[in-house]
């Protein structure tokens, strides 16, 4: 067979193969029309943007908190590799217009109407709204917002018409032979607005107190609306306490936590811990996990769960039997990037005159461990200590391990030594009776 055949030979296989097999495209997800509840809930830190589909029938909000309940018509599609219902707000969003109507038990709790709203961002972390405005207050936080947006431009385009002329100053200073008698000044840039507000939408402004509740939406035509009605479990924390976040300076990235106040805190002798506490309450896991996420089946109702809240930025006590007791005030520090192949880091105390152009990776108290426990606790400015803020602090004998290990290690040894001893005798055993 000649060369050009060998190859007619193959575009012909190659061409076959590719008319047989047929072509692999993604499957696009199968899109139905539901009404489904676009929640705002408050979780304790900030309000999350969750919805619950037609398969969860239950609610979950915390209690005395307002919150945003928000019904839309929208397409809902499975979505396999999450295991979860998704909405595409893209395609359709839709609002539900009617009434809100609440019952506890057999009687009507309360009726709501719509009204606009409008979610407080703060950038930076758009995944979690701090706060919103209801009413007609939310179409003028918008529009203020709007024009301090629209001066924040203008005031940063003017920044970089100044910062160009600010360089061509600097520059014919530094070309010229004899030295400018006063340096160019340089300019400031504008402070970024350290919020944003999203546009009004409407919804039903719900603050309820613990409790079991219902709720469906009337239509104009004073009918109960299909798929309107869920289940409402108004929930409130069992406890409340002070939480600590403790980040060891060999392990920045594995920081351990301590949520009540006979938890004993081990660390290392002659190192240094940064102590983040946090105003903190306990809620039961189940509630609290289908709060954040009404398709959450990860929480079980027989156990608990501490969440931090807010930070504090009081004063920390620290004490060492024996020694005076010594004050370290709440400080800032930045987290910096060792350069080469080692991949470490190392922790700065940040400085705002060196380091006005970064931002502090994280606040913390930071204590000095030396070769004895210690406890700490937080004091008010009263001098009041802050209940449920003290914590132990106990240092590993680690230069005892071998101590530790020495009895392991000789059992080990007379185990192996007994266990030859009586291998050998039933050696000798056998040979004995053997020979005989």
């Amino acid at each position: 067979m000649t060369r050009r055949a060998t190859w007619v030979c193959w575009l012909f296989v190659t061409a076959l193969l590719l008319i047989l097999v047929p072509s692999v495209t993604a499957q696009a997800p199968v899109k139905e029309r539901h009404l489904v509840y676009k929640l705002y809930s408050f979780d304790g830190r900030g309000y999350r943007q969750t919805f619950c589909p037609q398969t969860e029938y239950t609610i979950y909000l915390l209690a005395n908190v307002p919150s945003i309940i928000a019904p839309r018509w929208t397409l809902v599609y499975y979505w396999p590799i999450t295991q979860e219902y998704k909405a595409d707000w893209e395609s359709l969003d839709e609002v539900v217009e009617g009434t809100l109507e609440i019952l506890r038990g057999n009687e009507v709790y309360a009726r709501l109407t719509m009204e606009d709203y409008a979610l407080i961002y703060r950038y930076g972390k758009p995944g979690e709204a701090i706060k919103f405005v209801a009413g007609e207050e939310a179409a003028r936080a918008y529009t203020r917002w709007e024009e301090e947006i629209e001066a924040y431009w203008k005031a940063l385009a003017d920044y970089h018409r100044r910062r160009m002329e600010f360089e061509e100053a600097l520059k014919r200073c530094l070309e010229e032979a004899t030295p400018c008698e006063t340096l160019p000044v340089e300019p400031t840039p504008p402070s970024k607005p350290e919020t944003y507000i999203t546009p009004p939408e409407k919804g039903f402004l719900v603050n309820l107190p613990a409790g079991r509740y219902r709720l469906r939406i009337y239509g104009a035509d004073g009918r109960v609306i299909s798929e309107s009605e869920k289940e409402v479990v108004v929930f409130q924390a069992r406890r409340e306490g002070v939480s600590y976040r403790v980040i060891p300076l060999s392990k920045w990235t594995f920081p351990e936590t301590s949520n009540a106040p006979e938890e004993v805190l081990y660390v290392n002798s002659q190192t240094t811990i940064y102590v983040q506490p946090f105003y903190a309450q306990e809620y039961n896991e189940l509630y609290y996990s289908r709060l954040r996420n009404p398709q959450d089946k990860s929480g079980r109702k027989d156990r608990w769960t501490w969440v931090p809240i807010k930070p504090i930025s009081s004063t920390l006590v620290v004490s060492s039997p024996g020694q005076a007791e010594e004050t370290i005030n709440y400080a800032p520090y930045f987290v910096r990037q060792l350069p080469g192949s080692a991949l470490g880091y190392e922790i700065l105390d940040y400085e705002p005159n060196a380091m006005k152009h970064l931002r502090p990776s994280f606040w913390a108290y930071k204590v000095k461990i030396g070769t004895h426990s210690l406890f700490f606790k937080l004091v008010n400015p009263d001098g009041s200590v802050i209940p449920k803020s003290q914590r132990e602090v106990r240092i590993l004998a680690t230069h005892r391990i071998k101590a530790v290990y020495l009895p392991v290690l000789l059992v080990f040894v007379a185990s192996l030594g007994l266990l030859f001893y009586f291998r050998k005798r039933s050696y000798w055993r056998r040979r004995q009776l053997t020979s005989s």
